[in-house]
């Protein structure tokens, strides 16, 4: 755009405004609603240039808006470093990504960061199986902790009752684990007593303890640990209590 030198005074505390044609003033105002430092030094200029020689600003008017240009360019840097950092951070980390497409709907896509490129505009992208997203579209973070524990085998917590005078077999709510983490079977100790294996039976997600293991315990409540036949060996101590009520016919 031009600037007329019979437009002096169409510039206003370092702002131009250009009448001869709003329409198109209007039309770039819409598409760009930030003034960046090259457009706020390229006013300035302007503003220095086009003052009134008989009413000239200010000295400390421009120090004034200088210190505010330099403010502009260190935050913009300063932004675009803690973008760039963030990004690379994100390397080897499993993330969500969140999409939508022209229609306006979202899609969710989970996975790891293989790596991370930026363009010649110093926006970022991050990788996944091969596929590249905004690094804008990211959405959630995984801690690689919070992963583990999301394959590693679970037992849902619970307060089981064995009465010797009626006797029942006691069922418990547990996983196995999936993936890498997976465990081929589970060991379970009753206080300090082991439970034989034979008295073990484990169907889509329920652990069935038999009532023939409980004969020989006493009347008490025990802490129930679960050891699990995955690599890590998992170990679940806090989640089943079993309280033992009445005396067997072996011990009375």
């Amino acid at each position: 755009m031009d600037i007329n030198p019979s437009d002096i005074n169409s510039v206003v505390d370092g702002v131009y405004k250009d009448t001869s044609n709003k329409s198109e003033s209007s039309k770039t105002n819409n598409n760009n609603n930030t003034l960046g430092k090259e457009a706020f030094l390229q006013l300035l200029v302007t503003q220095m240039q086009y003052q009134d020689p008989l009413n000239p600003q200010d000295d400390t008017q421009f120090i004034s808006q200088l210190a505010q240009f330099s403010s502009l360019e260190q935050m913009q840097n300063l932004n675009e470093a803690f973008s760039n950092s963030s990004a690379l951070g994100l390397v080897g980390r499993t993330v969500k990504v969140t999409t939508s497409d022209n229609a306006g709907s979202t899609r969710d896509l989970t996975g790891v960061v293989d790596y991370v490129t930026r363009d010649s505009k110093g926006k970022s992208y991050v990788t996944i199986n091969g596929n590249s997203y905004s690094a804008d579209d990211v959405s959630e973070v995984y801690d690689e902790g919070y992963m583990i524990s999301l394959k590693l085998p679970t037992v849902e917590e619970s307060q089981k009752v064995f009465d010797h005078s009626a006797p029942e077999d006691i069922a418990i709510k547990l996983t196995l684990g999936k993936e890498e983490y997976a465990a081929s079977g589970v060991a379970v100790m009753v206080g300090d007593t082991q439970i034989d294996g034979s008295y073990l039976d484990y169907e889509d997600g329920t652990l069935t303890i038999s009532k023939e293991a409980f004969k020989d315990f006493g009347a008490g409540t025990y802490g129930t640990a679960f050891v699990f036949s995955n690599e890590p060996y998992t170990t679940i101590t806090d989640k089943v209590n079993i309280t033992i009520k009445g005396i067997s016919n072996d011990q009375a």
